[in-house]
């Protein structure tokens, strides 16, 4: 009897960690997907109004303008939530919470052939790739650490270092996005978008790009998407 009710123990464990581990792919796909659309959303707002939007401010929870592009977005302000109000998506995650959205003040306007981006992506080397990046979307993971829930309420406080670097709010200057590390506290999940990529975009759109950055070209393109 002692043997049995052992061996049911053990199956029974044993299912119940298939079952957790499944539950956690699955809620990975489903978050990998939500960035995907995200991605994809970003790209083809660039290319209908020739730059990328701002972030959505995140003070502005449960307020009717949430969710929306702000219409400017120099210094700190570059960070914030995905615009999913504007881009006409969900921007959730699996754990419906909002996606995070950093973008590089270069491409909030149109670009020239040479705009560089200003943020800093920590990878698993911990090689920052800089310059290179447009925009980043970022996921803050099962702990939820730093993000903003669909109930409109703020999360835990991450205590995590990296996690404090991917908060969506309460700094300064934005200063890296880590997308990936091996530290077993952190759990964030995301992606980045190379400039080469939006600047294909944008002239396959047909936009001209000078040789510079533009200051105004499109700076409508933001202020338009705020109600």
């Amino acid at each position: 009897m002692a043997i049995t009710l052992l061996i049911i123990t053990l199956l029974s464990a044993g299912a119940l960690l298939t079952l957790r581990i499944q539950t956690e792919h699955g809620r990975f796909a489903q978050t990998q997907a939500a960035l995907l659309e995200a991605k994809q959303a970003l790209l083809a707002y660039a290319a209908a109004q020739g730059a990328l939007p701002c972030p959505a401010d995140p003070a502005q929870m449960g307020g009717t303008s949430f969710g929306a592009a702000r219409s400017t977005c120099s210094g700190d302000l570059r960070r914030g939530l995905l615009p999913w109000r504007t881009l006409g998506v969900q921007g959730l995650d699996a754990w419906d919470q909002y996606l995070s959205y950093e973008v590089s003040n270069n491409f909030t306007v149109t670009p020239g052939k040479t705009s560089v981006g200003n943020i800093t992506v920590v990878l698993d080397s911990n090689d920052p790739a800089t310059d290179a990046v447009a925009f980043a979307l970022w996921s803050h993971g099962a702990n939820g650490n730093g993000a903003i829930s669909v109930q409109n309420t703020l999360r835990s406080t991450p205590t995590d270092a990296n996690e404090i670097s991917n908060r969506s709010a309460g700094f300064s200057t934005p200063l890296r996005v880590v997308l990936r590390t091996q530290s077993d506290s952190f759990d964030d999940q995301g992606l980045y978008v190379s400039r080469y990529v939006v600047l294909k975009q944008l002239m396959d759109a047909g936009f001209s790009l000078s040789d510079s950055t533009s200051s105004s070209a499109s700076s409508a393109a933001n202020s338009s998407a705020s109600p």
